[in-house]
């Protein structure tokens, strides 16, 4: 089992916060006790909190915090400008915030996307992003909401905490008795209570399976904290395991491990930990924060002073050669994409070992669809083969299957060359480790008509 490490240096709160701050234990602890199912409303049948409107600020609003150039330390910290309360991420490469503005627990919402923050209508206290990009938020009322095109769409009220799950479905913390609350699951509007209560929610992304000393822990589940800090991971039959020590936040990961923050909370910011599933066990990082989130690929921080940073986490070189690809959630489901994130695709046209995107067959289809090229002398790797293309290029195949990005796609983890037809009927798809199952493709719209004025079309992609 590969092991995770922070591709980074340390991570230093100002001096005057560290010497007040809870950092926090993660030593072990006695067995956890079980979490407590209470009696609970379904949040669909409560009045959800309107949600605020807002005039929209401009980017100019998301001012960094002074002093930050402190607060971290380590070339692979990357500080990424404007002040946040919280940062949430996704697979698909989003990043949204929650700014510090305005006083109150609602705060603006903010999107950041090529290096500039854009704000979106509304406030809200809490954020989730789903693997394709949607939106969640709840406000200080509990209202639970989904944002599309501009659109908020209410899904529920007396919410105190939500995270969105690996299959687009979501979770919330709804109107339980005491400090710990009812969880509720909201599956394509229907929402139904699961067993336990806490505080703090986290759906996991990861596709592996893993045994750990308190029970097993399988793709799917859902990471809760309650008001004692106790770690526990509810697997989708209902079945619960622990971790050992406390936290106060939760991070999962993609790749066999998860972050916290330490237990309790503390303004000035709380230490880091991780814990590998293989062997199990914790890892304390140097440095703190108030709010953590991950998006398989990267560790979002936000210090005690609101300033907001980035680094990669990355595996543990291994003795055996590194893949051509790797995997990442996209679209739903785990799937190959190049080192640069972009996803990768098959064409249903193409033979083994066999490119038919060449410019005899499909004029104009290496330019559309390029290419994942093997580096002079690779023959294979694992499951996958370099093979000789008819043009004399070097490309990487996965059971035969020739591999490519699409050009249509803007960054990582995006997947608009998903299920697109060429005329003759052949279908691009996303190309995935074998046994995964794609969730279903919607079909796509029919291929515009040439009208009488238009030039005659020479090419598939003239």
């Amino acid at each position: 089992m590969k092991h995770l490490r922070f591709a980074f240096g340390s991570l230093v709160i100002l001096v005057a916060a560290v010497a007040c701050s809870g950092g926090g234990k993660m030593g072990p602890t006695a067995s956890a006790p079980l979490l407590l199912t209470p009696k609970s409303v379904s949040p669909g049948l409560v009045k959800p909190a309107p949600m605020a409107k807002t005039a929209l600020l401009p980017s100019s609003a998301m001012v960094s915090p002074r002093r930050t150039l402190v607060d971290i330390q380590g070339l692979n910290w990357t500080q990424i400008p404007g002040s946040a309360s919280q940062v949430s991420a996704s697979t698909d490469g989003s990043i949204w915030a929650l700014s510090t503005e305005p006083a109150g627990p609602d705060k603006y919402i903010w999107h950041y996307v090529a290096g500039t923050w854009t704000n979106i209508p509304g406030l809200a206290s809490e954020l989730a992003i789903a693997p394709n990009g949607t939106l969640y938020a709840i406000n200080s009322g509990g209202g639970t909401y989904a944002y599309s095109a501009g659109v908020w769409t209410a899904l529920g009220g007396g919410a105190s905490g939500l995270t969105a799950a690996a299959d687009g479905s979501t979770y919330v913390l709804s109107n339980g008795s005491g400090p710990d609350q009812a969880i509720w699951h909201n599956v394509n509007g229907v929402w139904s209570q699961v067993p336990g209560s806490g505080t703090q929610i986290a759906a996991s992304w990861d596709t592996g399976s893993y045994t750990l000393s308190s029970g097993s822990v399988s793709p799917g589940g859902l990471f809760i904290l309650n008001s004692l800090g106790g770690i526990y991971y509810e697997n989708t039959a209902g079945s619960f395991s622990t971790l050992p020590g406390n936290a106060s936040a939760v991070a999962p990961t993609t790749g066999g491990g998860v972050f916290v923050l330490a237990y309790p909370t503390n303004s000035a910011g709380n230490t880091i930990y991780y814990y590998n599933y293989s062997p199990p066990g914790w890892t304390a990082e140097s440095g703190s924060g108030v709010s953590i989130a991950t998006d398989g690929a990267h560790l979002y921080v936000v210090a005690a002073s609101g300033a907001i940073y980035s680094s990669p986490v990355t595996p543990t070189a291994t003795p055996t050669p590194s893949l051509p690809a790797q995997t990442a959630a996209v679209g739903g489901a785990q799937a190959w994409v190049a080192s640069s994130g972009f996803t990768l695709y098959e064409f249903a046209a193409d033979g083994n070992l066999v490119s038919n995107c060449t410019i005899s067959t499909y004029n104009g289809c290496s330019g559309v669809w390029p290419l994942l090229l093997a580096p002079a002398g690779s023959t294979t790797s694992g499951d996958f083969t370099a093979f000789t293309r008819s043009d004399g290029k070097l490309q990487w195949a996965y059971f035969g299957h020739p591999l490519y990005t699409y050009s249509g796609d803007a960054g990582p983890y995006q997947t608009n060359g998903d299920g697109l037809v060429e005329p003759d009927g052949k279908t691009w798809s996303i190309a995935r480790p074998a046994g995964v199952t794609p969730p279903p493709t919607p079909t796509p719209p029919p291929s515009p008509v040439p009208g009488a004025t238009d030039k005659p079309c020479l090419g598939y992609y003239c």
